[in-house]
């Protein structure tokens, strides 16, 4: 699962500007300050995830690009859609099912689940402090 968050880019545009008059140094400090951002919501994600197994945290990545100030904050859970969107009211589908521990025969409908969101409010709670950083970096 991918949530593609994107910070506005009229900030970025200017920042990327100033970041070609600077030098290799605030470069790196960028790319350090892009990765603690990274990090931290990958932190935050894990810290809202109501899981009881604990699956769905030991599936959550941190990636960063190597030459560009860019990183990404996955889950390869399967079922991470699920959670972060929560799901309609649906069809298991007919036949014999085990539910609970109880045999069930016939159609059954799942009443749907509410959505538990965790890596949106993840990204919008550290997204600002990326900026800021990244402003205080250029401003040196």
């Amino acid at each position: 699962m991918r949530i593609h968050a994107r910070v506005d880019r009229s900030e970025l545009d200017k920042l990327e500007k100033e970041l070609k008059v600077y030098g290799v140094r605030a470069r790196k400090e960028l790319h350090g300050a892009v990765q603690r951002t990274t990090r931290a919501v990958a932190r935050g994600a894990k810290a809202r995830i109501r899981d009881k197994t604990g699956t769905l945290k030991k599936r959550i990545r941190t990636k960063m690009e190597r030459d560009a100030p860019v990183g990404w904050v996955e889950s390869k859970g399967p079922h991470s859609h699920l959670i972060e969107y929560g799901t309609k009211r649906h069809s298991l589908g007919k036949g014999v099912k085990r539910i609970n521990g109880q045999i069930v025969q016939g159609d059954v409908i799942h009443p749907g689940s509410r959505p538990y969101p965790f890596m949106r409010p993840a990204f919008e709670q550290e997204a600002p402090k990326l900026i800021k950083e990244a402003k205080e970096i250029l401003k040196k």
